[in-house]
């Protein structure tokens, strides 16, 4: 995803997947232009590949018949627990001076917290909850974060 300029972040885009996303910086307007164009082109041939490997069939015989059916996925094995979809891009720890929910400012004992739900910069006292995720396990969230995924995990509970 391109990054507008700033004063603070030039040349700048982000890469975001599942597991871990982050800002490339580039040294020049040009570079960042030739970086995105290859990593787009990549990416385009990884998803040919995917798309050609999930068309493979398999075959399954029962006794009266043969049936073909198309894997179009692979489980990812865990149970229970939320998904995150793609990770958060984190607030670079230089850009930031106060915890991002009660604004206190961070010192040499108030340390830097991510939340990896939403990418927050935050304090320890703001972040005092757990959430597990499918693709990341039982993970520290900021208070905002957590009360969210609380109220989802309760709405599930109450349909069922």
């Amino acid at each position: 995803e391109d990054t507008r300029d700033t004063d603070t972040l030039k040349n700048a885009f982000q890469i975001v997947s599942r597991s871990k996303s982050f800002i490339v910086f580039a040294p020049s307007a040009d570079d960042k232009a030739s970086w995105m164009a290859a990593l787009g082109d990549a990416i385009s041939a990884c998803k040919t590949r995917i798309k050609q490997h999930q068309v493979s069939t398999t075959l399954h015989r029962s006794s009266s018949s043969t049936e073909v059916r198309t894997d179009t996925a692979a489980g990812d094995g865990a149970e229970g627990g939320n998904s995150i979809g793609e990770a958060p891009v984190w607030v670079p720890d230089k850009h930031v001076v106060q915890c991002g929910l009660c604004s206190d400012s961070f010192t040499l004992l108030k340390r830097r917290h991510h939340c990896r739900a939403c990418g927050a910069c935050i304090c320890g006292s703001c972040s005092t909850q757990r959430v597990h995720f499918k693709e990341l396990g039982k993970v520290r969230v900021c208070d905002k974060c957590f009360a969210v995924y609380k109220d989802r995990d309760r709405a599930l509970n109450d349909s069922r």
